[in-house]
C-alpha cells in the first residue's frame, strides 16, 4: 500500500507545479523509514579505453546527480562513438577502429569533464552547512525565477 501524503492526487498534481513545499512531509516520517543513499565520485580521466576497446556513459564518466545530466551524456556518447565507427567501417584495417575509438574520447573528454566538474561544485554548494553562506546561498535562489 502506498504511503498516504495527506492531500488528494488532483491537489496534490495542481500545486506542484507552483512548487509544493515537501519540509512538512519529511519532518512528519519517522527517521527509520528514510532512506539513505551516500553518493560516490571520482574525479573525470584523460583515458577511457586502449586499442579496440573504449568506455561509455557512467562507466567512462560518473558524476553526481545534482544536473541530471548523466543519461544525455551516455546519449551523447553514443551519437559520437557511432559517428565515429561509422567514419572508421569504411577503412578495413584494424588501426582505423583504433583511431576512431581515440577520436570519439578526444570530443568526448573534454565536456565530460566540465559537466563532471559542475556538478561537483553545485553539489558542494547544496551540502553547505555553514548558516551565513546558506543564507546568501537560499537568498539568491528564491531570487531565481521559475523558468528560464
Amino acid at each position: 500500500m502506498a504511503p498516504q501524503c495527506g492531500l488528494p492526487a488532483s491537489s496534490a498534481r495542481d500545486e506542484s507545479s507552483n512548487g509544493v513545499k515537501v519540509v512538512g512531509h519529511i519532518e512528519a516520517t519517522d527517521e527509520s523509514e528514510i532512506l539513505r543513499h551516500d553518493l560516490y565520485d571520482r574525479k573525470h580521466v584523460n583515458r577511457w579505453g586502449a586499442g579496440r576497446v573504449t568506455l561509455m556513459g557512467d562507466a567512462a564518466h560518473p558524476t553526481t546527480p545534482t544536473l541530471g545530466q548523466g543519461a544525455g551524456m551516455a546519449v551523447e556518447d553514443a551519437v559520437i562513438l557511432a559517428k565515429e565507427l561509422a567514419l572508421a567501417s569504411n577503412l578495413s584495417d584494424y588501426p582505423s577502429v583504433d583511431n576512431a575509438l581515440r577520436a570519439y574520447e578526444r570530443e568526448r573528454i573534454p565536456r565530460t569533464a566540465d559537466i563532471i566538474n559542475e556538478s561537483w561544485e553545485i553539489s558542494r554548494l547544496i551540502m553547505w552547512k555553514n548558516f551565513p553562506r546558506c543564507s546568501i546561498r537560499d537568498l539568491f535562489l528564491r531570487l531565481t525565477p521559475n523558468k528560464v
